[in-house]
């Protein structure tokens, strides 16, 4: 759960408010007995994984964003309990969501993985419906799955990719509120993701900390 305050004045930024979404993180995904919608847990570890989110820096065309290079149907992060995904990264740049894999190399093409591919807006940002967006076959051949395994997500072909953060929400979104300071309250050192520090005006995914001590996550524009 990303825990971020409210306040007033710092232009061009915007915050989650707190309790709204929770965050999409590495330690979501886990091993799965299975890959169907009563797949069970197990032990083990997950080989070939990488995660490039919140690293600040663009992933090359084909690379992987989140999740194993090789798209491992039974290596997935159970989303089934939520209904909204918000991606957050540099507009107009795409990725490409793999769900719902069923068995080794399935693909689209013949109904055995559902394949997503969204375009970040000039927002900086795009949503996906994880109720009914789980869409399985193609053409006029489709089905709607009831649960949702997010195995990989990569850069498509033909262009890098930067992604920032991902919220996932239970209910509909409230949307990301303009950050503000209130009184005499001031930021005071800016970080990207990685925790470098960085300029106050830095594009995507920034943590703040102000005079007070607070510490907030905010998405510069």
């Amino acid at each position: 759960m990303i825990a971020i305050a409210l306040f007033c004045g710092v232009s061009g930024a915007y915050a989650q408010n707190e309790e709204e979404g929770d965050e999409l993180t590495a330690d979501m995904w886990s091993l799965y007995d299975g890959t169907g919608k009563d797949a069970e847990k197990v032990e083990g570890k997950i080989y070939n994984w990488d995660w490039q989110i919140g690293s600040g820096a663009a992933v090359a065309a084909g690379g992987v964003l989140a999740g194993t290079t090789t798209v491992q149907e039974t290596a997935f992060a159970d989303l089934s309990e939520y209904s909204t995904m918000v991606i957050y990264g540099v507009p107009g740049n795409k990725v490409r969501l793999m769900f719902n894999r069923m068995e080794a190399n399935g693909q689209p093409a013949d109904g055995k993985m559902i394949e997503i591919i969204k375009t970040i807006n000039d927002e900086g940002e795009v949503t996906l419906d994880l109720k009914n967006e789980m869409l399985r076959g193609v053409g006029d051949d489709k089905q709607l799955d009831d649960f949702a395994h997010l195995v990989t997500i990569k850069v498509p072909w033909g262009a890098e990719a930067q992604v920032d953060a991902i919220l996932l929400y239970k209910g509909t979104p409230t949307g990301i509120k303009n950050l503000t300071t209130a009184g005499n309250d001031k930021v005071v050192a800016t970080y990207n993701a990685a925790g470098a520090k960085v300029t106050t005006n830095t594009k995507g995914l920034v943590i703040k900390k102000l005079k007070s001590g607070k510490v907030v996550k905010v998405m510069n524009n």
